[in-house]
């Protein structure tokens, strides 16, 4: 047993003499760095210290084995700590046998080897073994032996080493090929930029470069080289040809030397934007450039199991970037654009044959993959839908960014008698349809068939902009296609480009012409009526759907735009009254001209008359004679005139009627909320109120017409009668107003309350007994 323990300890204690001695040759040889020590005599000696100490460990080994098994039989209670000792004998011979990896490691790169490949072999195996020795060193340094020293100088001569010979490796290749590295700004100026690559001579220098390009891609020097290439072939060469859309004179290859070829970026100015792409040319010019590119790259290759070829790394790096180049830059430039596709559609397939076979090239210069394809499904019923959406977006966008110049007439007259059985001729209207056209309803909504009903189906007569009504024509045209389309991803994505050009219309046409809707009204009415044509034809749309689908595709259509245009309409016609009717209070917000007007004054019928009834003299319209009270009433009704006559031949008669009425309703409460909340009035101002409220009354009931009849009871009821009760007041004695008031039954209750009346006796009857019974009786 003792035996046992005692050669394990002898051989612990070998071990552990034999490290310190090659620990103190390490920092002699790394750390000191002694100048009179022998370098390569020093290294053979710790290498073969190590190979001694690994041959006097695996002779130990075998015997004591025999000791462990004899133990185990004779005394096992000491097997345990034998077997400790064992244990920690093998980890010191696996940390021996790492630290002789590092240094035989260490040894070859540190050697004027002429194939690179072992430096490269040596970098990659050295650092591995590095960290395979510092986990070692983690456990026998629990033993209570240190050997973290020497591993410092391992580290530091490894970085060293590996330094050098990366910087052999790189000076080596950029002998052999000068790729210079370009800034990936754009707009920088790339005009005499050149690369240069050497002819290789013999086949022993072949082989050397093929050595070194093999070794630095094993140490990962090769994929910065690669990124290089990929920069000054895309964003140099190919870009400056693509950018020339002509090809010519971009690039100039020639020999400085007979051993060198330079391929050089030509300083001729690149090619505008509006000149033509010449797709054949361009593509010309770029097999010209990779032809040449590729003979004088073919016979560099990896020596590794892979054995790659240079060129075909380089085109890994830049085939995909430059197929979106060709199909982005030079064939979608080539290519016209139209919104049904037809007319492109030949053309197109045409330039993409082009392309496919430039690709082919690339295949059989090595650069592109064999699977490499310019498109890699070319499906002609769905190709074409993305140029489709953007044809038809960019079409939608120039009319709603077209002036309201040209307006053009929509919808029928309406002067169709309403009545109930006008249901039954539409009903025998909509069978004879059906015989002839089968369930196409949309008969009856077409713009051919738009007055066959006008009372119950027909957009109203108005007048719209030439522009919305081409933007119904080509949303028309757009669903037609999403109903016609029988692939189901072309027809979600027709669909969903119609809802979009409906939602870029709300969205940019307010702000494209928001300075001409609020400068002139007849303009802002105009886009009322775009706004509420278009949300018709989009309604008038949904019976052309037919089946589920159909229907399915239509409804955000209908649920989200509709609403969409109707909202912002009535924000852009709110607004133009709210300016009209700013410019109205600027006349009424001087309370003084209801205050001292001339005694006993009376209008005349030519005191509100209209423009058409007067001459073209101011003076005329409103003498200097009358008061300012006239002048501002007959200012406020010159206004809404003038607005009334732009509007009337732009919007629908009922919603002229609501637009003007609004505006007389705003006047007329004006002056009804000044009189109510008077506490005074002279005799002579009521009298003379009276008159020319009655006076005005009768000229707004001439502006409001529908049907060539008065509707200003129907579209301003409640502010009409009010001023009218206001002027029954301002006019009469206390007895007729008690009659007309009649216990809050009578026709002046039902449009005055019991305050204001109350407040109108008191301003313009004296404090009397007889007023005091009247409040009381109210």
């Amino acid at each position: 047993m003792q035996a046992s323990e005692g050669s394990y300890r002898d051989l612990e204690k070998k071990l552990k003499d034999g490290l310190t001695s090659i620990s103190a040759d390490i920092v002699d040889k790394y750390g000191n760095m002694k100048v009179a020590l022998n370098v390569n005599a020093t290294a053979k000696l710790i290498f073969d210290r190590l190979e001694n100490l690994e041959e006097l460990s695996d002779i130990s080994s075998r015997d004591l084995m025999k000791l462990i098994e004899e133990t185990e039989k004779e005394n096992p209670e000491m097997l345990t700590d034998i077997k400790a000792q064992a244990d920690s004998c093998e980890k010191l011979v696996d940390f021996i046998q790492s630290m002789k990896y590092v240094e035989e490691q260490l040894v070859i790169m540190r050697s004027k080897t002429t194939n690179r490949m072992d430096w490269g072999t040596a970098i990659n195996t050295c650092k591995d073994r590095i960290q395979d020795t510092n986990t070692l060193l983690k456990d026998i340094q629990c033993e209570g032996f240190d050997m973290s020293v020497p591993l410092k100088h391992f580290s530091a001569e490894y970085s060293s080493l590996s330094f050098n010979c990366r910087y052999q490796l790189s000076t080596d290749y950029e002998r052999a090929m000068n790729v210079p590295k370009v800034s990936k700004k754009k707009g920088r100026d790339h005009s005499n930029i050149s690369f240069v690559v050497q002819k290789v001579e013999t086949a022993a220098e072949q082989k050397s470069l093929n050595e070194t390009l093999t070794a630095m891609n094993m140490i990962g020097q090769l994929p910065e080289r690669l990124e290089a290439w990929k920069t000054i072939i895309l964003d140099v060469f190919c870009e400056a040809i693509v950018s020339s859309r002509d090809g010519v004179d971009v690039f100039l290859i020639d020999m400085p030397t007979p051993d060198q070829t330079r391929f050089v970026m030509s300083q001729k100015p690149r090619g505008k934007k509006d000149k033509p792409m010449n797709v054949e040319k361009v593509l010309e010019s770029m097999e010209l450039f990779f032809s040449k590119l590729s003979e004088v790259l073919a016979k560099n290759e990896l020596l590794d199991a892979t054995g790659k070829s240079l060129t075909s790394m380089i085109g890994h790096t830049i085939e995909a970037p430059l197929i979106t180049m060709i199909l982005k830059d030079v064939i979608a430039n080539a290519a016209p654009v139209c919104e049904t596709a037809d007319e492109d559609q030949q053309l197109f397939l045409h330039l993409i044959e082009r392309g496919e076979l430039f690709v082919v090239k690339m295949k059989d210069l090595g650069f592109f993959s064999q699977s490499a394809k310019l498109l890699f499904s070319l499906d002609t019923d769905t190709i074409f839908v993305d140029r489709r959406c953007f044809a038809i977006l960019s079409k939608a966008n120039k009319f709603i960014c077209d002036t309201y110049e040209k307006l053009t007439s929509v919808g029928v007259e309406d002067n169709a008698e309403q009545n109930i059985d006008m249901l039954g001729e539409a009903f025998a209207h909509t069978e004879d349809v059906r015989k002839l056209y089968g369930n196409d309803m949309a008969r009856l909504w077409s713009r051919d068939g738009e007055s066959q009903f006008p009372s119950y189906f027909a957009l109203q007569k108005c007048l719209v902009s030439e522009s919305a009504f081409n933007f119904v024509n080509l949303l028309r045209d757009n669903m037609k296609a999403v109903f016609s389309t029988e692939d189901e991803k072309a027809r979600a994505r027709l669909a969903l480009n119609a809802e979009n050009i409906v939602r870029l219309y709300v969205i940019l046409s307010p702000r494209k012409h928001a300075e001409l809707f609020s400068s002139i009204p007849t303009m802002a009415a105009v886009f009322y009526n775009n706004c509420y044509y278009i949300s018709h034809c989009i309604m008038t749309m949904s019976f052309e759907a037919k089946g589920d689908t159909q229907k399915t595709l239509m409804e955000p259509l209908l649920l989200d735009s509709v609403i969409r245009l109707r909202s912002v309409a009535a924000d852009c016609m709110e607004k133009t009254l709210t300016r009209c009717r700013r410019e109205m209070t600027a006349y009424l917000e001087d309370h003084s001209i209801f205050e001292h007007l001339p005694v006993n004054y009376k209008t005349t019928r030519r005191t509100f008359s209209s423009p058409d009834e007067m001459t073209n003299s101011a003076d005329v319209i409103v003498p200097k004679e009358e008061p300012k009270l006239i002048k501002c009433l007959a200012a406020c009704l010159l206004h809404i005139r003038l607005i009334a006559n732009n509007l009337r031949e732009v919007l629908t008669e009922v919603v002229y009627c609501k637009v003007v009425g609004s505006l007389i309703s705003f006047l007329l409460d004006s002056l009804v909320r000044h009189v109510v909340s008077t506490s005074d009035f002279r005799e002579n101002d009521a009298n003379v109120m009276a008159d020319v409220f009655k006076r005005l009354l009768e000229a707004v009931s001439n502006i409001v017409t529908y049907k060539e009849q008065s509707r200003v009871t129907d579209f301003c009821a409640r502010e009409y009668f009010r001023l009218n009760e206001v002027v029954f007041v301002l006019g009469n004695r206390m007895q007729d107003i008690e009659h007309r008031w009649f216990n809050a039954k009578g026709p002046m209750a039902e449009h005055l309350t019991r305050n204001e009346v109350i407040g109108l006796v008191k301003a313009l009857f004296s404090d009397s007994p007889n007023r005091a019974e009247l409040i009381a009786r109210l």
